[in-house]
């Protein structure tokens, strides 16, 4: 794989980072570039160094099995953290992602900045998102230079372009929110996923997408923050996790993983007040043809959120979800979750701590039952699987949404 000398462009407002991608077994669907876009008043900051392609394009190269040259110039330390990241990949997914070799055109430091570069976040808008936000506000976060300045709304990174409606109507909502907090949210936009689409799964370019507009952006971010998605007691083979991010830091712009020393139910009870949250958290996958923000509050993530919001007492505060609560939800969202897995049984051991003990044996019976149907149906042979099929598959019921997007990672997008 090469990936070519970056080039910048600007067409109807907005600065184009764009790197010409070669493959040693091209796809007639495989785009010719990989590119970032951002708005025009940005254009004095975008960077010509091939960083942000690198980080994005390593993972890739190591499931396609080919050696990555990088043309253009390279920072020195992303480079020497590349080394790390591949070893960490292999070693977790040894069939899959495949040891290679990174040869660079060229090393390069960009000059420091002064007086010192903003401090900025990745912001998606969800709870992961939103806390580490908070914690860096002045009368959390003592430590002026660990202050968020900015943050950085990408577009291409939940959904692919076409299925994020959304993404206007979320951006200046988002922005105004910023701006409140004296603070300024930019957008941006990348197309990787649509590059990289049912080639490679998405939890391993999750967290490069995330970080590499920042990247692109040179010096601009002394620091950028990536919210946890996992905590320090269940971490798992995610590509934004406390083990892989720092390694994606270059001289200039140190990358830090933020939040992972909280649960969920942790987070959304730090947050529970929070007006903001209260009216524009954004959990939910679906993507309805609206500008509505509201999320769909019948899909898993909604559930699960909503389910903890009443556990807390705060469900009838947050108007970010449309729909009556009942434990038959919370049921229902009980039924798909595993109890070993931490956050889950966190949210169980919280519930009862905290005055909830009818929510918290609901969970217990729910999880109870969807696991006991889970065993029934990976061992129930398959000439008696048909006629049982609503009764043995958990979860059977699913909308359409629900079910593409199943099929979409099953097949490996």
């Amino acid at each position: 794989m090469i990936i070519h000398q970056p080039e910048i462009n600007q067409k109807d407002g907005k600065v184009i980072l764009s790197a010409h991608i070669e493959t040693q077994s091209p796809s007639n669907r495989f785009p010719e570039n990989l590119r970032f876009e951002f708005p025009e008043q940005l254009a004095a900051h975008v960077s010509t160094q091939s960083n942000a392609f690198a980080a994005c394009m390593a993972l890739y190269a190591m499931v396609l099995g080919e050696d990555l040259h990088v043309h253009g110039s390279t920072s020195p330390k992303l480079a020497y953290g590349l080394q790390e990241i591949i070893r960490i990949f292999n070693i977790w997914e040894p069939q899959l992602l495949t040891p290679i070799e990174i040869t660079y055109q060229n090393f390069a430091t960009l000059p420091a900045v002064t007086p010192p570069s903003a401090v900025a976040t990745a912001f998606s808008g969800g709870l992961d998102s939103f806390f580490t936000l908070w914690e860096h506000l002045p009368d959390q976060q003592l430590i002026p230079s660990a202050r968020i300045t900015h943050g950085l709304f990408v577009d291409g990174l939940d959904f692919l372009p076409e299925n994020n409606l959304n993404y206007p109507a979320n951006y200046q909502t988002y922005s105004a929110i910023f701006k409140s907090l004296g603070l300024e949210l930019f957008s941006a936009f990348t197309n990787l996923r649509s590059l990289t689409y049912r080639r490679i799964l998405w939890r391993y370019l999750h967290g490069a997408g995330t970080l590499a507009p920042a990247l692109a952006l040179g010096n601009f971010f002394g620091r950028f923050y990536l919210p946890a998605t996992n905590n320090y007691h269940a971490l798992t083979r995610w590509s934004t996790s406390p083990v892989i991010d720092h390694h994606f830091s270059t001289e200039t712009l140190e990358i830090v993983h933020h939040g992972a020393a909280a649960t969920r139910i942790e987070k959304l009870a730090a947050l529970a007040h929070w007006p903001p949250v209260q009216q524009h958290l954004r959990v939910c996958l679906q993507t309805p043809a609206s500008p509505m923000l509201n999320n769909c509050s019948h899909c898993e993530k909604c559930l699960r959120t909503m389910s903890m919001l009443e556990i807390l007492s705060a469900y009838d505060h947050f108007t970010c979800f449309h729909a009556p609560m009942t434990k038959a939800k919370i049921f229902r969202w009980a039924y798909s979750i595993n109890p070993d897995r931490y956050d889950d049984k966190e949210t169980v051991l919280y519930a009862a701590a905290h005055g909830r003990q009818d929510l918290a044996r609901l969970i217990r019976l729910g999880a109870l039952i969807g696991r006991s149907k889970t065993w029934l149906s990976q061992n129930t042979p398959v000439w008696l699987k048909h006629p049982f099929k609503k009764l043995l598959v958990p979860g059977y019921k699913k909308t359409l949404s629900e079910a593409k997007h199943a099929a979409y990672y099953k097949t490996g997008g």
